[in-house]
Protein backbone atom coordinates (compact mmCIF):
# COMPACT_ATOMS: atom_id res chain seq x y z
CA UNK A 1 0.00 0.00 0.00
CA UNK A 2 2.76 2.51 0.49
CA UNK A 3 4.48 1.90 -2.95
CA UNK A 4 1.20 2.41 -4.19
CA UNK A 5 0.61 5.78 -2.35
CA UNK A 6 3.80 7.02 -3.06
CA UNK A 7 4.67 5.99 -6.71
CA UNK A 8 4.58 8.86 -8.95
CA UNK A 9 3.03 7.17 -11.86
CA UNK A 10 -0.26 6.68 -10.03
CA UNK A 11 -3.29 8.28 -11.34
CA UNK A 12 -5.00 10.11 -8.35
CA UNK A 13 -8.90 10.94 -7.76
CA UNK A 14 -11.29 12.26 -5.40
CA UNK A 15 -13.23 10.21 -3.61
CA UNK A 16 -17.10 9.44 -3.60
CA UNK A 17 -19.12 9.80 -0.37
CA UNK A 18 -21.66 7.14 -0.42
CA UNK A 19 -24.02 8.97 2.75
CA UNK A 20 -23.17 12.61 0.82
CA UNK A 21 -23.28 11.17 -3.11
CA UNK A 22 -21.05 13.17 -4.18
CA UNK A 23 -17.42 13.39 -4.63
CA UNK A 24 -15.16 14.27 -1.58
CA UNK A 25 -12.00 15.88 -1.61
CA UNK A 26 -11.24 14.72 1.68
CA UNK A 27 -11.01 10.93 0.12
CA UNK A 28 -8.06 10.51 -2.32
CA UNK A 29 -8.63 7.20 -4.48
CA UNK A 30 -4.95 6.01 -5.95
CA UNK A 31 -4.97 3.79 -9.06
CA UNK A 32 -1.84 2.06 -9.75
CA UNK A 33 -0.71 -0.83 -12.30
CA UNK A 34 -3.65 -0.41 -13.84
CA UNK A 35 -6.47 -2.02 -11.48
CA UNK A 36 -4.99 -1.67 -7.88
CA UNK A 37 -6.99 1.03 -6.27
CA UNK A 38 -6.22 2.14 -2.78
CA UNK A 39 -8.55 5.13 -1.24
CA UNK A 40 -7.51 7.17 1.98
CA UNK A 41 -9.36 9.67 4.23
CA UNK A 42 -7.38 12.26 4.47
CA UNK A 43 -7.40 14.05 8.72
CA UNK A 44 -4.94 16.36 8.55
CA UNK A 45 -2.53 18.74 6.29
CA UNK A 46 0.04 15.49 6.68
CA UNK A 47 -1.76 12.83 7.65
CA UNK A 48 -4.63 9.83 6.50
CA UNK A 49 -6.40 7.54 7.70
CA UNK A 50 -6.93 4.51 5.64
CA UNK A 51 -10.03 3.21 4.20
CA UNK A 52 -9.70 0.54 1.71
CA UNK A 53 -7.73 -0.95 -1.09
CA UNK A 54 -8.74 -3.77 -3.40
CA UNK A 55 -7.90 -4.95 -7.23
CA UNK A 56 -10.66 -3.78 -9.16
CA UNK A 57 -11.79 -7.07 -11.09
CA UNK A 58 -14.10 -4.92 -13.95
CA UNK A 59 -13.36 -2.51 -16.11
CA UNK A 60 -16.26 -0.94 -15.61
CA UNK A 61 -15.04 -0.13 -12.26
CA UNK A 62 -11.96 1.71 -13.28
CA UNK A 63 -13.86 3.96 -15.50
CA UNK A 64 -16.37 4.81 -13.00
CA UNK A 65 -13.50 6.15 -11.17
CA UNK A 66 -11.45 7.92 -14.02
CA UNK A 67 -14.65 9.37 -14.34
CA UNK A 68 -14.92 11.38 -11.22
CA UNK A 69 -12.51 14.41 -10.83
CA UNK A 70 -8.42 14.40 -10.88
CA UNK A 71 -6.60 14.76 -7.29
CA UNK A 72 -4.57 18.33 -7.72
CA UNK A 73 -1.23 18.40 -5.75
CA UNK A 74 -1.56 20.63 -2.51
CA UNK A 75 -5.79 20.24 -2.27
Amino acid sequence: MKAALEDPDSELYWGWNRKKKKYDKKRRVTVISGNYVVVIRLTGSQKAEFVTAYVADTVSTIERIRKGPKWKSGQ
